[in-house]
């Protein structure tokens, strides 16, 4: 396995199990090789890193942050196959799902979605954490 995710994205831990995981599986029916990256959950800072300070802002740099871990683990847009949105402001839902489909129509992929209420995220600037699988 191969951690795969910038730190500021993910910033770095001594425990292994925090970060996403590149693992390679086997396909006995081909006898080809596939991948799979869990990531369990990553930021929506950007490089400095500072979080942008509403939820649309935060959204935005969430998909620039999964652009960066597609790029950084050779997958594509298209391998993302679940992915998996916390927030602390699930009243704003429709704001939440039009910014975010509307990121997703312009990649032309439709991954299996959720919305997840929380009352708060690992840090107090955070209104939004994604988690996400590709294969």
């Amino acid at each position: 396995m191969k951690t795969v995710i910038p730190t500021y994205v993910r910033p770095a831990s001594t425990d292994p199990w925090s970060y996403g995981q590149s693992i390679p599986a086997s396909m006995p029916a081909t006898g080809r090789r596939a991948r799979t990256l869990t990531v369990s959950g990553f930021n929506t800072a950007d490089d400095r890193p500072l979080f942008p300070v509403d939820l649309p802002g935060q959204l935005r740099q969430a998909a620039r942050n999964l652009r960066l871990l597609l790029n950084h683990g050779g997958f594509a847009s298209d391998d993302v196959v679940r992915m998996t949105l916390y927030t602390t402001h699930p009243e704003a839902l429709t704001v939440v799902y039009s910014t975010w489909a509307k990121w997703l129509n312009k990649l032309g992929i439709s991954p299996v979605c959720a919305l997840v209420p929380v009352s708060r995220l690992s840090h107090p600037e955070m209104l939004v954490e994604v988690e996400v699988s590709l294969m």
